[in-house]
């Protein structure tokens, strides 16, 4: 990679010397004259690569022991005493007792041990006593707290993202568990590493299993994101490549990352292998959607739970969601009540919030305005089983009567509307398709009632030929000119307590039934970070 500073002028003189005699690739031996080559070169199973012969590609060999008296059976004994003895060295005096108590403590639980440990154990000399300390050890909970945080610290454990959006990993600490787990239930290291790279599509004997394999794919999900690019196609690859670096370093000992770009020029890692790698991982959901305009958000996946626990939650959800929609019901009913019994306002205005439906009628805000929280319609469908039902008390008087809607082509241009007052009723059909006069009010007619009473409106969708709209009917008082009359004396007979009261207590009622049920809400159902098999498969190609 480029260097921070000026190259050597060793280092310099090596490259000119290098184009000189022709540039030639080392990785082509037939581009080199023998006397070029290196020394020793290692053939890779997928590509030929020529590396330098280093251990760490070389396959297992059993090493030569030694005879040593007074020593243990053990290989590795054997050798280092063979490599003392090569050296002229000899072995250390036996540590004393608490020495070696200390020693195990540290190395097993990264914890010192109790002076009552250390008084305990003053005169460990047996065998069976070391045994069984190491046994016990190991048996404990800190022993996997202690080594798990190392495999931790290689599967870049956090428990937020970092990076440009630090959010909160909520569930990361699963993973985190089922490290120490596996350390404490001295779980098979290739198990260990099978659960966490495929444990979503291992099988499964029981639900446990399942969740713990579900869990173990976190280490697929960890490390800084750049939640907010924009690029998506890039933030995929991103993240991809973050999880092959991991593997490599994690895993293999090697640094996988940088065959994104070229072939390794030593080690056995061409960028085709990378790119193999990378289709694997590119068939591995962990990001979805967006938790705001351009930020990315990771999968979160629900683990298996009791059918009672599930039933419980479901339960609740649905209760507080009927009550929320309740109260948001009585919302709009209270506002406008409020606004039908204003003194500033010049009408009275009866909302489609107040009626009584009976047949289809879907709720909208889709086309506006409308008039309070909405307004409704019959779907244009079911022909003369919709009726809406909504009334009103009027003083004496004479009105100019207007109806709300917003006009599309789509809506019906027989509207049926039905005035009922003091047994008379008075029908008009409205054309919806016709945009309203005063938007969104539409004149409709006059009414006069001679004595103050109950005024009822009917709409229906009979006979109807498009989507009916019911949104509101407001009753504009008239003088003897046919002036509009303050409406102050019109709200004199209908105090605002008697129209606001009972509306006002039914909320109260569903607020507190609200709060009842959110006092026992269940424990949520559990969750993990975990990753999604994308059964499609995906090719990662090399653009050369």
């Amino acid at each position: 990679m480029p260097p921070d500073g000026r190259l050597p002028a060793t280092v310099i003189d090596d490259f000119a010397l290098w184009i000189k005699n022709g540039a030639a690739d080392p990785r082509d031996s037939e581009s080199l004259p023998a006397s070029k080559l290196p020394a020793k070169t290692l053939e890779h199973g997928l590509a030929k690569v020529v590396t330098r012969d280093h251990w760490a590609f070389q396959p297992l060999a059993t090493q030569g022991t030694v005879v040593a008296r007074q020593l243990s059976a053990s290989a590795i004994v054997e050798h280092v005493a063979a490599q003392l003895s090569a050296a002229g060295l000899r072995r250390s005096a036996p540590a004393s007792a608490s020495t070696l108590l200390r020693r195990l403590h540290y190395d097993l639980t990264g914890l010192p041990p109790s002076p009552e440990l250390i008084r305990q154990f003053s005169n460990l000399t047996s065998d069976v006593a070391y045994q069984q300390l190491v046994d016990r050890l190991l048996a404990s909970d800190e022993f996997g707290r202690h080594w798990g945080r190392h495999w931790l610290d290689l599967a870049r454990y956090a428990d937020s993202n970092g990076s440009d959006f630090n959010e909160t990993f909520h569930h990361a600490w699963r993973y985190r568990e089922y490290v120490i787990d596996s350390f404490n239930s001295d779980k098979a290291y290739d198990r260990f590493v099978e659960e966490q790279i495929a444990g979503d599509l291992m099988t499964a004997a029981t639900d446990h299993q399942r969740a713990e394999q579900l869990v173990a794919t976190g280490f697929l999900m960890l490390g800084p994101k750049m939640l907010s690019e924009r690029d998506k196609a890039k933030l995929q690859m991103d993240v991809v490549d973050d999880q092959i670096d991991t593997i490599g370093r994690a895993m293999m000992g090697l640094t996988l990352g940088c065959a994104r770009c070229h072939d390794h020029k030593f080690d056995p890692i061409p960028t085709s292998e990378y790119y193999a790698l990378a289709g694997i991982f590119r068939s591995t959901d962990v990001l979805e959607g967006e938790i705001q305009k351009y930020v990315s958000d990771w999968i979160e996946m629900p683990l298996p739970a009791d059918a009672s626990q599930i039933k419980e939650n479901n339960d609740f959800e649905l209760s507080e969601k009927n009550l929320l929609a309740q109260i948001k019901k009585a919302e709009n009913r209270l506002k406008v009540a409020k606004s039908q019994t204003t003194e500033s306002d010049a009408s009275i205005i009866v909302d489609d919030s107040t009626a009584k439906r009976e047949g289809n009628w879907v709720e909208s805000v889709y086309s506006r305005p409308f008039i309070g929280a909405g307004y409704i319609h019959d779907d244009n469908r079911d022909k003369g089983t919709a009726t809406l039902t909504m009334g009103t008390r009027l003083p004496a008087g004479s009105y100019r009567t207007w109806m709300a809607y917003s006009a599309a082509p789509n809506r019906s241009r027989k509207t049926r509307v039905e005035f009922i007052s003091h047994d008379v009723t008075t029908r008009i059909e409205v054309d919806q398709t016709k945009a309203p006069e005063a938007a969104p009010w539409e004149p409709v007619g006059n009414l006069t009632c001679d004595v103050e009473e109950e005024v009822v409106i009917v709409i229906r969708n009979a006979g109807s030929d498009g989507y009916v709209i019911a949104d509101a009917i407001r009753f504009e008082r008239l003088d003897n000119n046919g002036t509009p009359l303050p409406t102050k004396s019109i709200v004199a007979s209908q105090p605002l307590g008697d129209v606001i009261k009972p509306i006002q207590e039914e909320l109260d009622s569903v607020k507190e039934e609200l709060k009842r049920v959110r006092a026992g809400k269940p424990a949520p159902l559990p969750m993990a970070m975990a990753v999604a098999y994308e059964p499609q498969t995906i090719t990662s190609r090399i653009i050369a």
